[in-house]
């Protein structure tokens, strides 16, 4: 009989770590995939196609992650929590995200959104990008 309990206890134990380790490895891998989306700061449709332009409307006391559950169901990001550590990375210091209107396109990165919603009310990315061509 004892010796039953101990091969069960040792069973739990085994068990237990196995449990620990895959845990660990999944807090690994998913703050990696949080970190590398974060980091890369892809847009959605690939630069090379026209993608779609949007209209997005940011109300004035919205919070960041409203503002990213707004983007996310407009196609603009993949997913709302790396939009926030994106703010909190490429956000222009000192800025707030401005509450107004903005035309916004699908190949505009999390980086382009943050500076149109820095810049203010009214953005318009076709705008923004005659006044950067006529720049250079």
């Amino acid at each position: 009989m004892a010796r039953e309990t101990d091969n069960l206890k040792k069973t739990f134990r085994i068990i237990r770590r196995v449990i620990i380790v895959l845990l660990f490895v999944l807090i690994c891998v998913g703050g990696y995939r949080v970190m590398y989306d974060a980091f890369a700061d892809v847009p959605m449709a690939e630069e090379d196609s026209a993608g779609r332009d949007v209209v997005v409307r940011i109300d004035s006391g919205m919070s960041t992650y409203k503002v990213a559950v707004r983007l996310k169901d407009n196609g603009l990001i993949k997913s709302p929590l790396v939009f926030m550590v994106q703010e909190k990375l490429f956000m222009p210091s000192g800025s707030d995200i401005q509450p107004g209107t903005y035309t916004l396109n699908t190949t505009m990165s999390a980086e382009d959104i943050l500076a149109a919603f820095a810049e203010g009310d009214d953005y318009d990315s076709d705008e923004s990008e005659e006044d950067s061509e006529e720049e250079t």
